[in-house]
């Protein structure tokens, strides 16, 4: 929305069917797939056979509890990546019947989110959470590089990035607050409902026990605001027209 004594929304259905690059029927297949591509691999997540995961609690102690089903998606990396899939979804509807400017723009807010979170998970995956497993030799090939693990920390990216290029959507940096605020909804859920139903913590950096914490939240807020801005720098100048 932009500042202008009223609240006005910025973006209309046409944003969505616009592209310097493709026509309007091969934005709507890309969509279509990318929503498919999401749901096949959250379907594969559920019907993943339950097995014994070995976590660690505020303490350090480690715990062992049986997961599969629904809990599959409790990790951040899920979140996201079905936020992903709900952005693809939304698009592909409004790219073939349009909507109000007020839902267009809502969709358009979502890319951004998304963007930032998609490098971030990455970034965490690849860099944080998968070298430290290494140096506990905890075994990774199955929670790290099993195939839901590498589409969701690998293809979220490309898709984005195919998406960021071929489309007429703005990422506006301005919307990091809302990024911040889909973070914090998932640490709250983390550190009360879901810790008090297992008694275990999916990152360690999210231990409130721990010393330095805060920081460890900072930068990775820092992270999701990078990627949210890099996905504007890339709308912005890796087009072959402006907005």
């Amino acid at each position: 929305w932009t500042r202008t004594g009223v609240l006005t929304w910025s973006t209309d259905a046409a944003a969505f069917t616009r592209s310097a690059y493709v026509p309007r029927e091969a934005l709507i297949a890309f969509r279509a797939i990318a929503t498919l591509i999401v749901l096949y691999v959250c379907v594969r997540l559920i019907r993943m056979p339950d097995g014994p995961t070995e976590l660690q609690d505020v303490k350090g102690n480690t715990q062992t509890y049986m997961h599969g089903g629904l809990w599959r998606f409790q990790s951040l990396t899920v979140w996201c990546w079905s936020l992903l899939g709900v952005f693809f979804f939304a698009a592909t509807v409004v790219t073939v019947t349009g909507a109000s400017p007020l839902v267009s723009s809502l969709i358009e807010l979502l890319l951004g989110t998304v963007t930032g979170y998609a490098l971030l998970c990455s970034l965490v995956a690849n860099f944080i959470l998968i070298p430290a497993a290494a140096k506990k030799f905890v075994t990774t090939k199955e929670k790290y590089f099993c195939f839901e693990a590498l589409m969701m920390h690998n293809m979220n990216l490309l898709l984005l990035a195919i998406e960021l290029v071929i489309d007429d959507l703005h990422v506006n940096w301005r919307h990091i607050p809302i990024g911040l605020l889909w973070g914090s909804t998932f640490t709250l859920w983390h550190t009360t409902l879901r810790y008090d139903w297992t008694r275990t913590l999916l990152y360690f950096f999210l231990n409130w026990q721990l010393k330095g914490c805060t920081v460890w939240l900072t930068v990775l807020k820092g992270v999701m605001g990078f990627g949210l801005v890099l996905g504007f720098l890339i709308a912005e100048y890796a087009r072959a027209a402006a907005w």
